[in-house]
């Protein structure tokens, strides 16, 4: 049978055993955390109108991360670099490495919708330049005008939409597109949204006169140019 010194020294030297097990570990997970915050990705991209290619200068880029700590999706995205388009619309920063799931890209400009893009880890390569090309769109303030001047009924009524689902083809605040309807004798209404600059907008108008026995459909477009007022008024 095992004397008490015995048993002491057996468990001195287990208990030894993990300690020095346990100053490995953390060793590793220390020296593995450096070499990936000593890793940096760098991007140099660019800027440039929509409507004609030109560099958008004075712009703000953010570029976020969303990452993964301690095995939990962080539930929003941090900003880790940014900076200001050049005259020609360049612009350019370096980031470190982390657990990143995805990447988000904001683009932010006088007169352009802010344009929003996501990348994915696997785009980037610690030692190539990432070059992104980003095209944003020009802003064109519509106004349209839905102006009853015919001989009126309570019953007359005018419907209207926009064609052209901009929003579609560039993630922004563009015209809506449904269908919206006014009925009564004293229709005077502008309605006023925003598009895409030096483009037609498509626009579908029904007006229904019961008194007069009149239901018509007009289909046509409106130019709208970049950074101005496309402007239309339609008498009924």
């Amino acid at each position: 049978m095992p004397n008490l010194q015995s048993l002491i020294k057996v468990a001195t030297t287990k208990d030894f055993a993990w300690l020095r097990l346990l100053a490995v570990c953390a060793v590793m997970a220390v020296s593995g955390c450096e070499r990936t915050s000593d890793i940096r990705y760098e991007v140099q991209g660019s800027l440039r109108a929509l409507h004609n290619g030109s560099g958008v200068d004075g712009a703000h880029i953010e570029w976020a991360e969303q990452t993964i700590e301690g095995g939990v999706l962080q539930g929003t995205a941090e900003v880790v670099a940014d900076d200001t388009t050049s005259d020609g619309g360049a612009f350019s920063f370096d980031f470190s490495r982390r657990q990143a799931l995805t990447y988000q890209l904001t683009a932010k400009s006088e007169g352009h919708f802010t344009l929003k893009k996501n990348y994915s880890p696997d785009d980037l390569r610690p030692d190539e330049v990432y070059r992104p090309e980003l095209l944003a769109a020009a802003i064109c303030t519509v106004a349209v005008r839905l102006n009853h001047t015919t001989q009126a009924s309570e019953l007359d009524k005018i419907s209207f939409r926009f064609g052209d689902d901009f929003n579609a083809v560039l993630d922004c605040d563009c015209c809506p597109t449904h269908m919206r309807s006014w009925a009564g004798a004293a229709v005077d209404t502008t309605l006023v949204c925003a598009m895409h600059g030096d483009r037609w907008m498509t626009y579908w108008v029904r007006t229904e006169l019961l008194a007069q026995n009149v239901d018509s459909i007009r289909i046509d477009s409106l130019y709208c140019p970049a950074y101005g007022l496309g402007e239309l008024t339609l008498d009924w």
